[in-house]
């Protein structure tokens, strides 16, 4: 079974499942099992959607629940494979291990380790998901299927072949040199050659070993750029042509823990596996010059370096469960902390300091325990680093001497073997770690397979149309799984109009915005006037610029902001004198934190950039929110209220904002979708006139009660 690991804790059950497919030969990652009517929820996607997914690749879906150790029972009894709920909410896939004490674990957040049976039962929570085939020759289709294939050969080629072979012969260089040395005190000692030859012997192994050093230093900053111009940006680029939902379905901090993985990748091959293949090659000449002297030393070297390295696999397993136990009692610690910290107040309102201290100091117990456990199995894994060398040296050493003394084998000869014996036992250590540097690389690199293999559209409109309207929708239907959030809409959006979307709270406002301009799948046809993309200006919920200076943020096509545009689109939302107080005016810095501009300040900035930028359609989702009234009025009057020059598309909850023969688009609670004038709408529509009645009681009760300006 292939470990998969999520790219989000969203993706943590699509994960397991992916890990699960791969024992029936079907081989996907978790973004290539989302389907279009894939439903999310806030922590991942539910049972009865994996359900759906499960009969879709021929499998039945058996889930049960029991206790901890009913649940350790069955697994050992079955040996089948099988994902379990741990707590709080996390999803991992287990099968027992041969010896039935232990259970192996596929964490899709850390990798593979081995739980035992008392840490299991503290983790799981007692339900269980079994996968069973149920239609042969669907899963037999699926298996057939190999989307989006990992290959190594992106990360080799994007190093570039001449930076590959120069580091490799610089490394290659460095191992020359050693052997060289070796080689020249053979040749100095048995065929006592003169000073002045000793020296040339010398000088050459000397300007061998510096252009080995001026080799690597350039072979690595020409593989550093090559990366960057064949990996890095072209992940960027991938990355920035996903569609919106991409974005919404993972957080900043998970895209950002993706994006560092390039250096990850270029460092693994650079620092790490060129020098090991150079080694590696490296022992293989030498043994198979020592196997010209001897075939049985060589022999015995193999099978020494064969014992030694199934020996250290099996610790190098024991090292990697022992530091994912470690992993999972500091994150155990760090959630306790942190839970107990949050109710500070209470706990010392209640007294109960004294065993909250009692309990910190029982998991800090357990923790040291798994400390314990590294430090164990790391000590036993350099120690059998340590012996290997040991033998290999003394094997030799003894060898040597032995034929040394019989006239077999000259004083040169055996100085020059036990040099090499040094290199052939570091090359065959490296070429161990040379396998764990490959298998990290390719996790790694697996990490970025969503970004660079999937193919998903990032605008959704079905067509351009030159007619007197800027968007044109019909029949437009737009959903998350199974739930339809606006059901068969038509409307036309004019140049220069006045639009607003109103409705309670969670009824599709927003997804209707999006969705009328392309950003969202749909069914129905979106039509936007030619160009259009290039004259909006938008501001979403969201927005609120920061992180850059004040000229960047109304500037964000990046195509050059004069002072009098700036001023001007400032002067509209009323921010001019307090951007030309700061220190750099329009090149000041505006800091995500709020130091310099206050929330409500970088709230009105967003709207001053998408006056800015867009002079035929203007895009506002919920644009004052947590602005105080009077500076809501201001800033409308000066803005959308004056202008009629451009159109407007306003999502706001603000309905005191709106005239009579303003448009109206009201998204109801109950799904319904109606559009006309403020007017219009009062008369004809009850429910939009019971909304703007419950509207302007809020409002009367807010009573200018003010926001952060």
């Amino acid at each position: 079974m292939r470990t998969i690991l999520q790219q989000s804790e969203r993706d943590c059950l699509l994960a397991c499942f992916a890990m699960t497919l791969s024992t029936y030969g079907i081989n996907r990652q978790p973004w290539q099992l989302i389907r279009q009517t894939t439903a999310f929820e806030s922590e991942g996607i539910s049972a009865a959607e994996l359900r759906a997914l499960t009969a879709g690749y021929g499998l039945r879906l058996r889930a049960r629940r029991g206790s901890p150790s009913e649940v350790w029972r069955a697994l050992t009894a079955s040996r089948e494979t099988s994902i379990v709920h741990f707590t709080p909410h996390h999803y991992v896939v287990v099968r027992a291990a041969r010896s039935r004490r232990k259970m192996r674990v596929h964490d899709p957040a850390i990798g593979r380790y081995d739980l035992r049976e008392e840490d299991f039962e503290e983790r799981a929570s007692g339900a269980i998901f079994s996968f069973y085939p149920q239609d042969t020759a669907l899963l037999a289709k699926q298996a057939a299927r190999t989307p989006g294939r990992y290959a190594l050969r992106r990360v080799v080629n994007a190093l570039g072949q001449r930076s590959h072979l120069m580091m490799l012969l610089a490394y290659l260089l460095t191992q020359v040199s050693a052997l060289g040395l070796s080689w020249a005190l053979r040749d100095l000692v048995d065929q006592h050659r003169s000073a002045a030859v000793s020296a040339l012997l010398v000088t050459g192994i000397l300007l061998a070993s510096v252009l080995s050093v001026v080799t690597k230093v350039h072979g690595t900053a020409a593989g550093a750029r090559s990366f960057d111009a064949r990996y890095s940006n072209r992940l960027f680029s991938s990355l920035l042509a996903k569609p919106l939902a991409y974005f919404e379905r993972n957080s900043r901090g998970s895209l950002m823990e993706r994006l560092s993985f390039r250096f990850a990748i270029r460092d693994a091959i650079i620092v790490s596996a060129l020098p090991q293949i150079a080694s590696t090659i490296t022992s293989a000449v030498i043994i198979a010059y020592l196997a010209l002297l001897d075939p049985w030393l060589a022999c015995g070297i193999l099978v020494c370096s064969a014992a030694f390295l199934a020996i250290n696999q099996v610790l190098i397993g024991e090292q990697n469960s022992a530091n994912v136990s470690y992993i999972l009692r500091q994150q155990e610690f760090g959630q306790l902390v942190q839970r107990d910290l949050a109710s500070i107040a209470d706990m010392i309102t209640l007294g109960v300091t004294d065993s909250t201290a009692t309990a910190w100091g029982e998991s800090n117990s357990r923790l040291t325990d798994s400390y314990i456990k590294v430090v164990r199995t790391t000590g036993y894994s350099q120690g059998l680093s340590s012996i290997f060398t040991f033998l290999i040296s003394a094997g030799l050493a003894l060898y040597s001497a032995a034929r040394f003394q019989s006239g077999a084998m000259s004083l040169g000869t055996l100085l020059m073997i036990q040099v090499a014996g040094g290199l052939v036992a570091s090359g065959l250590k490296d070429t161990l770690t040379l396998v764990v540097t490959l298998n990290q690389v390719r996790q790694n690199t697996d990490r970025h397979t969503e970004i660079f293999d999937s193919t998903d559209a990032q605008h959704f409109v079905d067509r351009t149309v030159a007619s007197q309207d800027l968007i044109e929708a019909d029949a437009l239907t737009i959903g998350f799984g199974r739930n339809r959030v606006i059901d068969d809409v038509s409307l036309r959006i004019a140049p220069a109009s006045r639009t607003f979307i109103v409705g309670p709270s969670g009824s599709g406002k927003s997804t209707l915005l999006k969705g009328l301009v392309g950003l969202l799948p749909h069914t129905g046809t979106i039509a936007l006037s030619p160009g259009l993309r290039d004259h909006l200006g938008v501001a979403f919920a969201e927005t609120r610029p920061g992180g850059e200076s004040v000229r960047q943020a109304l500037d964000p096509r990046g195509v050059g902001l004069t002072d009098d545009d700036g001023r001007a689109a400032l002067e509209a939302v009323s921010l001019r004198g307090r951007v030309t107080r700061l220190p750099l005016g329009l090149d000041s810095y505006v800091s995500e934190d709020g130091t310099n501009l206050s929330n409500g300040e970088r709230r009105r900035l967003a709207i001053a950039k998408a006056l800015a930028a867009g002079d035929s359609l203007v895009l506002l989702d919920e644009p004052f929110i947590g602005l105080d009234e009077q500076t809501v009025r201001t800033v409308f009057r000066q803005t959308i209220g004056e202008d009629r020059s451009r159109a407007f598309l306003i999502v706001t909850h603000d309905l005191e904002l709106i005239d009579d023969d303003d448009a109206v688009i009201f998204v109801s609670g109950s799904g319904t979708i109606t559009g006309s004038t403020h007017a219009s709408l009062i008369r004809r529509c009850p429910e939009y006139a019971d909304f703007v009645g419950a509207g302007s009681v809020t409002a009367r009760l807010r009573g200018g009660a003010g926001g952060d300006s």
